[in-house]
């Protein structure tokens, strides 16, 4: 902190006049959902997990559905809100247009999540302080900007490196996952 506030902020400048390393917390805390090897499964890229694991879901979960639909066990018949022979006569697709319209489906997914992801480096390879450095960033210049550089300094050295460490832990992926949707 004491790099913070040996330095002036000038937010109207190019460059920050400030270390924003020093709103970086030392040493990075890091989240719950934080995973530090390599891949989340040995041997399995993370880009494949994410891309088949829907789709290994989606065909457990319909077997299981289908095994309750079945005959198999007679005593889910009692809770079903419609008889078979009312939902038989309702389905105008047969099982075989259903299974190949979501293999369809299923491929087409498939192949744009590979082409889409990017084979980039591993979250455990990644430069977290440098990352939160540029977050720093442009909380000095925002907060200088919205409380001025007297109120902003003091509040950049009370709660900076807490401000960005949230920030780049959960106010931006939230945002991200936000917009995704």
């Amino acid at each position: 902190m004491d790099a913070l506030l040996r330095h002036t902020f000038n937010i109207n400048a190019t460059a920050t006049l400030f270390d924003s390393a020093a709103l970086v917390p030392s040493p990075i805390s890091y989240p719950l959902y934080h995973v530090s090897r390599l891949s989340i499964i040995p041997g399995l890229e993370d880009k494949l997990f994410s891309i088949f694991a829907p789709v290994v879901a989606y065909w457990a979960l319909s077997l299981v559905f289908h095994i309750l639909d079945s005959d198999v066990f007679s005593w889910p018949a009692k809770y079903r809100i419609h008889d078979s022979e009312e939902v038989k006569a309702k389905n105008l697709a047969s099982r075989r247009d259903v299974v190949l319209a979501v293999i369809l489906q299923q491929a087409i997914q498939t192949l744009l999540g590979l082409l889409w992801l990017e084979d980039g480096e591993s979250d455990a390879l990644r430069n977290h302080a440098g990352e939160m450095r540029t977050v720093g960033e442009w909380v000095g210049r925002l907060t200088v900007l919205v409380l001025g550089e007297e109120r902003g300094k003091e509040f950049l050295v009370a709660k900076g490196s807490q401000v960005v460490s949230w920030l780049y832990w959960w106010g931006i992926p939230s945002a991200q996952f936000l917009l995704a949707m």
